[in-house]
């Protein structure tokens, strides 16, 4: 099997982002997202000035926030990446949980004031603080990050004192990246044998695959927590929630009846499912409980049981003798039907708002339509395998960069950005979204924009020698939303643009059946000058991009703008224009 950092080192797609690359890796595999490039576009931080923040990633779909920082070492026998990058995550986290905009960055203030905004409106739940590197983890560096979640919770606590927010810090060394890796790819972190005292048990078998079903004791659970801790969850989406106090959620009532009720709590609890390469039973006898080894073990099920026992408090373990966790051990030698035992079991899998869609009669028309074109991948709200990580799909067009586009073109760039999982769930947004008269060539056109912004970016920031306006393009496209802003207000003006009339913008699209890539070279004929009249987009970003008011305001003056501009030089775009129709839907 090939290492991570190998896996790494042939994804071409990701060597364009330099040392981010490792940091943009680990947050794949971290939390399954499509389209790496696009999260790139607005999540990556660094910058001469970037105050030790390489990446803020905030998703208010999950809940979630990731600040990070990255290393790569070019010598592959350095026994330790240095501990003073993990430490300058103080002057970063000091940055963005201060809340003072006083000297920070332009760039940064926009990723700041996301978070910012996310936290005053109750969207995140958890804050993780990455080192990304590809040397040996230290305990230098783990005590670096451990006194910087400090920090980070401290300052939580002063800015935002009625939240509570789960912060952690990971060192995602060549150990933890692989540990990650290999859970993308179906592999067993935890391969110990391991014993359990049981009161007996009954074995099932059916098509390739067998169980064996018992009961073990919550003391035992505990401590093999303690011993392996989230490499338990490796085959997980996700590791264990926290814990947040309120009645309504489900870890702090599994908390408390362990702790209040241990010997209800098998009556109260769903149970585990583990998966395991064997096992081997032995009946106790004269009623002796029996003894059962296990061959490695993965909690695909139970999760959030195990993460709870687990972190119990000495003063919180007085009745854990008394609790017992019904359990199945599952094992099987057949890679698609342990997918979907995964897929079946987990009760934290991640469950994508495009999943509720996936079977959906327009994105099944989508997908047929897509057969079609050269070179697409799309595939409507249905997931990719694990040979996605290791060569990433160059045609893949993710269906949540698709909606985004579409949400753009159509209008409506600030749900774009903040509220895609409505796109998914709410059934008015996913009308507005994927309009019954969608086809692919359309959702081909909108998509082709965005990541023609998001290759024109990239261009940008690769100049050896930017003039001025490159620059300010640059630093305007470097705002959270920007991207997005532009591709709405390129949009909202395509008639004039194209030079004629569209009854409907659902059916504009290019004359020819072109792949991806050759959609996005014919967008970026025309992006590098769209973007000069882009200043008066700034106030729809500037300080966040939440506001409609602001950004109907800035598409007006776009407008404007680009409206003398066509009148002075009515046929600068005809090159493009020729090459775009309008279809009556």
């Amino acid at each position: 099997m090939k290492t991570a950092l190998d896996v790494l080192a042939g994804r071409k797609d990701l060597q364009a982002y330099g040392d981010n690359s490792i940091i943009l890796f680990a947050l794949e595999l971290a939390t399954g997202v499509e389209d790496i490039d696009s999260v790139a576009s607005s999540a990556l931080t660094d910058h001469s000035n970037d105050k030790s923040c390489d990446l803020l990633w905030v998703d208010t779909a999950s809940g979630r926030a990731v600040l990070a920082q990255g290393y790569f070492s070019q010598k592959y026998d350095r026994a330790q990446a240095p501990a003073n990058k993990a430490a300058s995550l103080h002057q970063a986290v000091g940055w963005i949980l201060g809340r003072n905009k006083q000297g920070i960055p332009d760039q940064l203030l926009s990723a700041a004031e996301e978070l910012w905004t996310a936290l005053d409106e109750n969207e995140v739940n958890s804050l993780e603080i990455w080192y990304c590197h590809n040397c040996p983890e230290s305990a230098n560096v783990g005590g670096e990050i451990n006194s910087t979640v400090n920090t980070a919770k401290a300052l939580l606590t002063q800015n935002w004192p009625s939240l509570a927010i789960d912060v952690s810090g990971r060192e995602i060394g060549q150990t933890r990246l692989q540990e990650m890796f290999e859970a993308t790819q179906l592999e067993i972190a935890v391969q110990d044998e391991i014993r359990f005292s049981v009161p007996g048990g009954f074995e099932d078998s059916g098509d390739d695959w067998s169980a064996f079903c018992t009961t073990i004791s919550a003391e035992e659970l505990k401590s093999m927590f303690a011993e392996h801790g989230n490499l338990l969850f490796a085959l997980n989406v996700r590791d264990y929630l926290s814990l947040i106090r309120s009645d309504k959620n489900i870890n702090h009532n599994m908390h408390r009846s362990i702790v209040d009720e241990p010997g209800r709590f098998f009556a109260y609890n769903n149970g585990l499912t583990i998966l395991t390469s064997d096992w081997d039973y032995k009946p106790g006898k004269a009623g002796k409980p029996g003894a059962l080894s296990v061959q490695g073990v993965a909690v695909v099920n139970g999760a959030q049981t195990t993460g709870v026992i687990g972190n119990l408090q000495d003063n919180e373990t007085h009745g854990l003798s008394q609790a017992r966790v019904l359990t199945r051990f599952v094992k099987s030698s057949n890679r698609e039907v342990l997918e979907s035992i995964i897929k079946y079991n987990n009760s934290q899998n991640q469950i994508e708002p495009s999943d509720f869609r996936s079977n959906d009669e327009i994105q099944d028309r989508l997908r047929r339509e897509f057969g079609a074109i050269p070179d697409a991948d799309y595939r409507g709200g249905r997931r990719g395998g694990e040979t996605d990580i290791i060569v990433r799909p160059a045609n893949l067009i993710s269906t949540k960069t698709a909606a985004q586009a579409l949400s753009c073109f159509h209008g409506e760039p600030t749900a774009a950005y903040h509220e895609i999982a409505k796109i998914w769930s709410n059934n008015d947004y996913y009308i507005r979204t994927f309009d019954p008269s969608v086809t692919a060539r359309h959702v081909l056109f909108c998509h082709s924009l965005i990541k023609a912004i998001e290759q024109y970016k990239l261009n940008l920031n690769e100049q050896d020698q930017a003039t001025a306006q490159d620059n300010s393009i640059l630093e305007f496209l470097r705002l959270r939303g920007a991207g997005f802003m532009l591709a709405a207000a390129i949009a909202a003006n395509i008639e004039q643009i194209c030079g004629f009339a569209a009854p409907s913008s659902w059916g504009i699209r290019f004359k020819e059946n072109i792949s991806p890539n050759a959609a996005r070279d014919l967008w970026l004929e025309i992006i590098p000058s769209l973007a000069q009249f882009s200043g008066p987009l700034n106030g729809a970003v500037t300080p966040n991009f939440r506001s409609a008011i602001r950004r109907d305001t800035a598409l007006e003056s776009y407008r404007g703008v680009l409206s003398a501009i066509l009148a002075m030089q009515p046929t600068v775009y005809r090159s493009f224009a020729d090459r775009v129709e309008y279809v009556a839907v």
